[in-house]
């Protein structure tokens, strides 16, 4: 048995370090700690938050919350007093919300009270009785009807599924890059995704525990570090594997990608202990823009940054393509690589430029779906990447227009087949569209009459 190599055993042991000294605020644990000095006020009291703190409990993975408070109430002095919550688990565990026990100050006892667990259990009702309301920013509606209540209903759903839609658009306009090129498919490409997101936690955590940064800036670094990391694979796996096997057959790219595949999911297997890795919500709040009873539409934050930032990276993209010199010999040699190279165009450092640029989409894609969703595993990858893979042959797989019309319909359609329909045939439902596409359209929405798995005419 190969021993292992002491450079990966150092980097393993301080990136555990670094896990474990990060014991960041919960914005979410702390807002549930807040909510419940509510169940202590009297009638027009008023409260100022004076500090939190957070700490972990020596020899268990439960983390306990902090809040010192002052309570004025209308005609008297002012009293100070704080609020301990204790929670089943840290930042990075999926228990983290789950809240176990609750103590506060009271007479004379100077490490105050924890509640019984009937008291307990009594405050849990008391607070999903009690919900708390976003921002409001546009009155209420008086009453509504039926053809009302479906059209908020519809326009939820709509907004629901600008994360998704972002996120397809972004990977199928990659795969998009390729294929236009070299008529080769990355199975590989969903799992690069996610280590590339991986790495975006690393650079996020690295800003915020180790320089100290704030959070903007740190959102800034773990995009940029993801996007930096999807482009060096992208650009190994062009030099190194998909360059060389160009000119065999078609499957053999699929198989050596396919191997490529399963090697990065067992990477992440290792690295995450089998278990996803969470991350507290970045981004927390929105506009609730109307309400009326039971019924709502709301935005929030995170979705206006996904939507802004997709949106501002794809006008990024098509103004490259279309507009600059690099854009013209991608067209060129997708076209015809054999003119491109007559006129002293290299076409292996067009492909080579061509698999970076998707993999800062890939990096761009792993970023947002870790920051909206707040989780990263080793699953998933295989998923990720035949949706997206779907979604741009449906809009014909080599044009780039295509995918991010296709990451469009396929997202739409996935959401709205969640919001209206179970949940559990989603997925059929994706894939028989592809199925429905490739028998009666092959060519997609604006292919130009390939097979979109193998190539050729």
């Amino acid at each position: 048995m190969r021993s292992a190599n002491p450079r990966n055993l150092f980097l393993s042991a301080a990136l555990l370090l670094l896990l474990a000294a990060c014991q960041l605020i919960d914005p979410q644990q702390q807002a549930i700690c807040q909510r419940l000095i509510g169940a202590y006020l009297d009638s027009g009291d008023r409260v100022t938050l004076l500090s939190a703190r957070a700490w972990q409990n020596p020899g268990g993975a439960a983390v306990e919350l902090r809040l010192d408070y002052r309570i004025t109430p209308p005609a008297a002095a002012a009293r100070d007093h704080w609020l301990r919550c204790r929670f089943a688990g840290g930042t990075w565990d999926p228990g983290r919300l789950d809240l176990v026990a609750v103590a506060r100050d009271q007479g004379d006892a100077p490490l105050g009270v924890w509640l019984t667990p009937m008291d307990l259990a009594v405050l849990k009702i008391w607070m999903q009785v009690t919900r708390s309301r976003p921002l409001v920013i546009a009155a209420p509606l008086a009453s509504i009807g039926a053809a009302k209540k479906a059209l908020l209903y519809a326009g939820q759903t709509l907004l629901n599924a600008l994360v998704v839609c972002a996120v397809y658009m972004l990977l199928a306009a990659g795969y998009a890059l390729i294929y236009s090129l070299l008529e080769r498919i990355n199975l590989a490409f969903g799992h690069l995704t996610l280590v590339a997101g991986y790495g975006g936690v690393l650079g996020l955590l690295f800003a915020l525990t180790g320089a100290g940064l704030a959070l903007p800036l740190a959102l800034v670094i773990m995009f940029a570090a993801a996007m930096a990391l999807g482009g060096l694979l992208t650009g190994v796996l062009a030099r190194q594997i998909m360059l060389p096997v160009a000119r065999r057959p078609s499957q053999v790219s699929l198989i050596v990608t396919l191997g490529l595949a399963f090697a990065l999911q067992e990477f992440l297997r290792l690295s995450l202990g089998g278990r996803d890795l969470w991350l507290p919500p970045l981004l927390p709040g929105g506009f609730l823009l109307l309400e009326a009873g039971a019924w709502s539409l709301s935005l929030s934050f995170a979705q206006l940054l996904v939507s802004g930032v997709t949106f501002f990276a794809l006008s990024l993209l098509l103004w490259l393509y279309q507009r600059r010199p690099m854009g013209l010999v991608l067209r060129g040699c997708a076209d015809d690589p054999l003119a491109a190279s007559l006129l002293g165009v290299s076409f292996s450092r067009v492909v080579r430029q061509a698999f970076v640029l998707s993999g800062l989409l890939a990096g761009l894609a792993g970023a947002l779906v870790v920051f909206y969703y707040g989780n990263i595993g080793f699953t998933g990858g295989s998923l990720l990447g035949f949706k997206a893979l779907t979604a741009a042959i449906l809009g014909g797989i080599g044009s780039l227009p295509g995918a991010l019309a296709g990451g469009g319909i396929i997202g739409l359609t996935e959401t709205v087949w969640s919001a209206y329909l179970p949940g559990e045939h989603r997925d059929i439902a994706v894939f028989s569209l592809l199925i429905l596409v490739l028998i009666y359209r092959p060519q997609g929405l604006f292919g130009k009459g390939q097979d979109p798995l193998l190539g050729g005419p």
